[in-house]
């Protein structure tokens, strides 16, 4: 019987349980809703679901390796209608597509940046997680991130996202504002928040 012989990479985290809990989030907005602010300064509802719209697009194709462009930024994003139904889609089809164990290997192109796809990975689960969170906020729903899975993907994004907040502690232009700091024993979740610029005591 012949050896088996591992994949050259395998999947380290299904993105599935934030997805999800992002999908039902947007799927339960009003119409008056669209207008209240969210955490992201000068940013409204609708604009931050068009910027989840555009990511999930976006982080899917960097799984396929198929980068989609240069990407639009979140201020000058529209709405397009028929989102109630094609964000959920996209958000589905985001973690199906880093199911895909090749999706996690060698490069992959982000809005025009080039990097890891393990790095890739791990901040389209960061931009499912924070945006989930501002968009919960922004509409006074709790954020739960206490199941286990959840609290994978938390470990996960906080793992790529803390290096950058002990380098560059006053923000990265584009990327991530200032961090906030919280107490070294917080829950992870508020850890992740504060070092993407977030007031944790936000969280309900």
């Amino acid at each position: 019987m012949q050896a088996q012989h591992p994949t050259a990479a395998s999947v380290e985290v299904e993105l599935d349980p934030a997805t999800r809990k992002l999908a039902e989030l947007v799927q339960s907005l009003s119409d008056q809703d669209l207008d209240a602010p969210t955490p992201c300064e000068g940013i409204a509802v609708a604009a931050l679901v068009a910027h989840i719209d555009d990511l999930a697009l976006a982080f899917a194709a960097a799984a396929r390796k198929q980068p989609t462009g240069s990407g639009t930024p979140l201020e000058e994003i529209v709405l397009q209608d028929g989102w109630r139904d094609r964000v959920p889609e996209r958000l589905s089809d985001l973690a199906r597509a880093w199911r895909d164990p090749a999706a996690w290997e060698g490069t992959t192109s982000v809005g025009g940046v080039e990097m890891q796809a393990r790095d890739a990975a791990a901040a389209a689960v960061d931009e499912v997680l924070i945006h989930g969170w501002d968009l919960a906020t922004a509409v006074q729903q709790p954020f739960d991130a206490d199941g286990p899975a959840t609290a994978t993907l938390v470990a996960f994004a906080y793992g790529w996202v803390g290096p950058f907040t002990e380098s560059a502690p006053d923000g990265i232009p584009g990327l991530f504002r200032a961090a906030v700091q919280v107490p070294a024993d917080a829950p992870l979740l508020h850890r992740l928040l504060g070092a993407t610029g977030r007031v944790p005591a936000a969280v309900s």
